[in-house]
């Protein structure tokens, strides 16, 4: 897992998959087991169904401060769950009650898929990369490389692109006043032959937008409210 300074990971039940060593400072990182179930994958059939990356419905979110009109981004990991591809078409902001909606400003879909970038600040997206010496993350920042979420082709599950991950989706989004922004992932619309799917991927982000990023971000509400978001699915 990959996480930003200032950042706050969370996990609402169970993922199954392996996340590969942090290379980048992990200012705190929180799991919640929540035990949620829904039934199985279509996989085998003629409607692939996009999901999260999670047979057990459970999501990912993820919090850090930024400061008005600042791009945030946050991932949504993408797995396809049947038996033909999946062309990814458009996405819109899932709302999260009681939290503003930011605006979505930047779609992508990361080259490789080696760990968790769990929030980062500024486009095109970069972490620091980093090795630990006296407590403290040295090392230069490191520009992850995208390519546009429009026409990607989602292949079925195990045929991904390059790492251990699922495909994982990035979005960008902002806030123009000082509050709490917050948004439980993206409902995704994609063509399979000749049909057009859509599909909630629940992995969400919560934006504190203050007059510095050295503020701290309250998360108080955002997990209940993203949990029974999980719980409604």
């Amino acid at each position: 897992m990959r996480a930003s300074v200032g950042s706050v990971r969370r996990r609402v039940g169970k993922r199954g998959f392996a996340v590969v060593a942090a290379i980048a400072c992990i200012a705190l990182a929180v799991g919640l087991s929540a035990g949620l179930g829904v039934g199985p994958f279509s996989s085998g059939t003629n409607r692939p169904s996009l999901s999260n990356a999670s047979p057990e419905g459970n999501g990912f979110w993820g919090a850090t401060t930024g400061t008005a009109g600042q791009v945030v981004d946050f991932p949504v990991m993408v797995q396809n769950n049947g038996a033909q591809p999946a062309v990814l078409l458009s996405a819109v902001l899932i709302p999260v009650p009681g939290f503003r909606t930011p605006r979505l400003v930047h779609l992508a879909v990361l080259k490789e898929h080696l760990g968790i970038e769990t929030s980062a600040v500024g486009w095109p997206i970069s972490v620091q990369g980093c090795y630990i010496k006296q407590g403290r993350c040295l090392g230069k920042n490191e520009v992850l490389a995208t390519r546009p979420m429009k026409g990607f082709v989602v292949l079925p599950h195990g045929r991904h692109g390059p790492g251990p991950l699922s495909d994982m989706i990035e979005y960008g989004v902002v806030g123009t006043r000082l509050g709490r922004y917050g948004a439980a992932g993206l409902l995704v619309s994609y063509r399979v032959g000749g049909s057009i799917q859509t599909a909630r991927l629940l992995d969400g982000g919560l934006v504190c937008v203050a007059t510095s990023r050295n503020k701290s971000c309250s998360v108080n509400g955002f997990d209940a409210a993203f949990s029974r978001l999980l719980h409604n699915d």
